[in-house]
């Protein structure tokens, strides 16, 4: 929070004493600068008093517009409501009293918000805001087979790079999150640009600092957006347990930055990941936010780019057709309360029928590493034999691929077992034929930090 001299943003503006779950009762937790608050849920009913051609950005529904905006405005946001097309509702020779907001006597207006369900409430004010609005298609939110919407705001200075892309950013955000996760339950989501160096989210609202490429900017708004969803709806405790909300958070980012883009976020060589892994650097991610080391790319990784890359592997593991549904009903079974990591576990492994301590003691409480070796292809007349060589402490399932010189391809998994059971080599037999390469993980889900020697390629195969 805080200003520049045009804009004022104001969060964690009063005071925030504790929170009841019913794991630790009353949890008095200090803010310490690293991990937002542990909230709870509650009804908010602000006025907020600034002087006319200033508009507001906030949590909650406005109560009073036809006392603080002006008949151009409320025509427009009327508009846009109506519409998936960006409406431009104040632009930049229109940002002054009597054009953009209502006059009045005392030369101040009072705007009147309201705010159910949510974990907190924030604001943004200025008098150099253009203002752009359009709406978001969300889906279904109460089970009555229509389309339900939000409207999306995006409040930004006119010199801004990529800010006139805001809203369609956040619109997008919104649309994909719904439909990968759950309906977005209120009623608005607002972009507010200025004063940070980086993006900072609130329920319905988000702050978003510093000059950015469109690329910079998709980013960091569907970041922001994405934690609607975790911590806003699902009330997990990011001071406790950071990689809850960034991490799950960096995983939806991922995947929506592929869908917008049409490029594979996924690629390790942009996964922070895999920079400092096996460096002894790491940490692992089950600690309280307090307690990274100062001066160290640690906090980031076991935060945001660990856990994000440990939902990419379970995801890689039991197929997407499988984890979508289960990740979704985790949402569903939570929102509005507050799960600690456990009840993440439990709903994959209830929902899977499957024990997946192991999964989670290898990704979230060590920092042991993945390093799967093709050990040797052997040829005959009658079969291929292929050995996979387990070289790390993280046990996986190996997905192993052939490619047959004709173009046929061949799939087999190690399983998981075989390394549980302390074995360090497993031999695969395939069908025979001139074999040109074998991978593992094509697809290239799982964390291991070599894979150069993940592929074996015949000696005449044109690389």
């Amino acid at each position: 929070m805080g200003q520049d001299g045009e804009v004022f943003y104001l969060a964690y503006w009063y005071p925030q004493v504790a929170v009841y779950d019913d794991i630790t009762g009353w949890k008095a937790d200090q803010y310490m600068g690293n991990g937002e608050f542990y909230m709870g849920y509650g009804t908010y009913d602000v006025e907020i008093t600034v002087p006319e051609g200033w508009v507001i950005a906030a949590t909650g529904t406005l109560q009073n517009p036809t006392a603080v905006l002006s008949e151009q405005t409320r025509r427009r946001l009327a508009e846009a409501a109506g519409t998936h097309e960006v409406i431009s509702i104040v632009g930049e020779h229109e940002r002054a009293a009597g054009t953009s907001t209502t006059t009045s006597d005392s030369g101040t207006l009072t705007w009147h918000f309201q705010a159910d369900n949510v974990r907190d409430f924030a604001f943004g004010a200025s008098n150099r805001y253009l203002w752009d609005a359009t709406t978001a298609n969300v889906g279904d939110r109460d089970g009555k087979g229509q389309n339900d919407t939000a409207m999306i705001h995006a409040f930004y200075r006119p010199d801004r790079p990529s800010w006139n892309r805001s809203a369609e950013f956040a619109q997008f955000s919104i649309e994909h999150l719904s439909k990968t996760i759950m309906p977005y339950p209120y009623p608005h989501m607002t972009t507010v640009e200025g004063i940070i160096g980086g993006g900072m989210e609130y329920p319905m609202i988000t702050l978003i600092g510093r000059a950015r490429s469109d690329r910079g900017l998709f980013g960091v708004t569907y970041h922001e957006i994405g934690h609607m969803w975790f911590p806003m709806v699902v009330g997990q405790d990011e001071k406790q347990y950071t990689w809850m909300d960034e991490g799950l958070t960096s995983f939806n980012t991922n995947e929506g930055t592929s869908d917008f883009w049409q490029e594979d976020a996924w690629d390790p060589a942009q996964q922070s990941y895999y920079r400092i892994a096996g460096t002894g650097m790491e940490v692992e991610l089950m600690r309280h936010a307090d307690d990274y080391p100062d001066g160290t790319p640690a906090r980031g990784v076991a935060g945001y780019s660990k856990p994000a890359v440990t939902l990419h592997a379970l995801r890689g593991m039991i197929g997407e057709d499988r984890f979508r549904p289960i990740y979704q009903e985790y949402a569903r079974r939570w929102a509005f309360k507050h799960p600690q990591p456990y009840d993440l576990f439990n709903t994959f492994e209830d929902q899977l029928g499957e024990d997946l301590d192991w999964f989670w003691r290898t990704m979230v409480y060590e920092t042991w590493t993945l390093d799967q070796a093709v050990a040797s292809v052997e040829q005959s007349g009658e079969q291929v034999l292929v050995t996979i060589e387990d070289r790390g402490l993280s046990p996986m399932p190996a997905a192993v691929r052939v490619t047959y010189e004709d173009g046929r391809t061949a799939e087999q998994v190690v399983p998981v077992e075989t390394w549980l059971n302390g074995e360090r080599k497993a031999t695969l037999t395939f069908d025979p034929g001139a074999v040109t390469r074998v991978e593992i993980d094509p697809g290239q889900f799982f964390p291991d930090v070599n894979r150069e020697n993940n592929v074996w390629r015949n000696s005449n195969e044109d690389h």
